[in-house]
């Protein structure tokens, strides 16, 4: 399985890139920030490509799963953007900031 992280914070640099990474059954394969810097360090350190725009990482084909490390205020829209690309969608918590949000989930 290719899973793309996107936030390139510290959840996703103790947690989520380890995790993955350890796992022999599934390949980081790239990182997104919109904060450049943030997405290189994290893509050289897991020798994986940095990607700074969730909608190119959406659109990759080869992407067969997210987890989403962004801001909470983030999570409801990039949520929903993923699923609605057809990729299956990890979401740190809290998954929504309303329960408005999460039903829109």
């Amino acid at each position: 399985m290719r899973i793309a992280i996107i936030g390139c914070g510290a959840i996703a640099n103790i947690r989520h890139a380890p995790a993955v990474a350890a796992d022999p059954n599934a390949e980081l394969y790239a990182v997104c920030d919109p904060v450049q810097k943030n997405a290189d360090a994290l893509a050289e350190k897991y020798q994986t490509k940095a990607v700074y725009d969730i909608d190119d990482i959406l659109k990759d084909e080869a992407v067969d799963a997210v987890i989403i490390c962004t801001p909470e205020r983030f999570h409801c829209a990039n949520v929903v953007a993923a699923l609605q690309a057809g990729k299956d969608v990890l979401c740190e918590k809290p998954l929504a900031m309303s329960v408005e949000e999460g039903k829109q989930i």
